[in-house]
C-alpha cells in the first residue's frame, strides 16, 4: 500500500498543524506561545491591567514559574493564570494603550494556603524601585496626589512612561524571572508591565 501525502495532509493537517504547535511550544518551553504575550502584543502595549479594584489588600505575589499572579480582594486571596487570560485593547493615562481582560468569565482562581506561601517565598515586595538583573529599574515617583512611572533600561536615559493624576501607585513586585513586574494603582487596580 502506497502513502499519498497530499490526501494524507488533507484529511489529517489540522492535527498535524496542532500537534507542531504544541511540539513547538515545548521546546520554547513555551515562552514564545503565551498568550499573555501575544495579546499584549496585538493590543500595542507593555500593560495589562487584570483586576479592576480599589479593593486590593496586599502586595500581588508570584507563583515560582512565573506563569501565575496571587492577588488579594477583600482578605480572599486568588490566583489568576496569565496563560489564559484573554486581552483587549483599551485606554489610560491620557489615551495610552493597556490591555484589559476581554471577557467576563471567571477568571480568578482559588488559591490554597500552600500555594500562598509559595509564591510569598518568591515574592520580594519593593516598594517604588526596583532593579532587574540585566540593570533595567522600574521606579514609581510620587509627585504631590500623582505617580510617575519611570524605567530605566541599562545605561539609557530614564523615561517617564506615564504620570497619574490623582492617584497612587505602589508595590513594584518582579517575577522571579524578571520578565514582569506587577504593582497596585489604588484607583484601578492589579496593573502587570511586561519588561522585555
Amino acid at each position: 500500500m502506497r502513502l499519498n501525502i497530499k490526501s494524507w495532509l488533507k484529511n489529517n493537517g489540522k492535527i498535524f498543524l496542532i500537534l507542531i504547535y504544541f511540539l513547538f511550544c515545548g521546546i520554547l518551553n513555551a515562552q514564545e506561545c503565551n498568550n499573555f504575550d501575544n495579546d499584549l502584543k496585538n493590543t500595542g502595549t507593555k500593560f495589562a491591567l487584570l483586576v479592576v479594584s480599589q479593593a486590593i489588600d496586599e502586595y500581588p505575589i508570584w507563583s515560582p514559574d512565573s506563569n501565575l499572579i496571587g492577588v488579594n480582594i477583600e482578605g480572599q486571596w486568588f490566583k489568576i493564570d496569565l496563560n489564559t487570560v484573554k486581552l483587549e485593547k483599551a485606554e489610560w493615562r491620557g489615551g495610552q494603550r493597556i490591555g484589559v481582560i476581554k471577557s467576563n468569565k471567571n477568571y480568578l482562581n482559588g488559591i490554597t494556603e500552600k500555594e500562598i506561601e509559595e509564591f510569598k517565598k518568591t515574592s520580594k515586595l519593593h516598594g517604588m524601585k526596583i532593579e532587574t538583573n540585566n540593570k533595567t529599574i522600574v521606579e514609581l515617583k510620587r509627585d504631590g496626589f500623582g505617580t510617575y512611572f519611570i524605567l530605566t533600561k541599562g545605561k539609557e536615559k530614564p523615561k517617564t512612561l506615564w504620570v497619574t493624576d490623582m492617584e497612587n501607585c505602589y508595590s513594584l513586585v518582579l517575577s522571579p524571572n524578571e520578565k514582569y513586574v506587577a504593582f497596585i494603582c489604588e484607583l484601578n487596580g492589579l496593573v502587570v508591565m511586561k519588561l522585555d
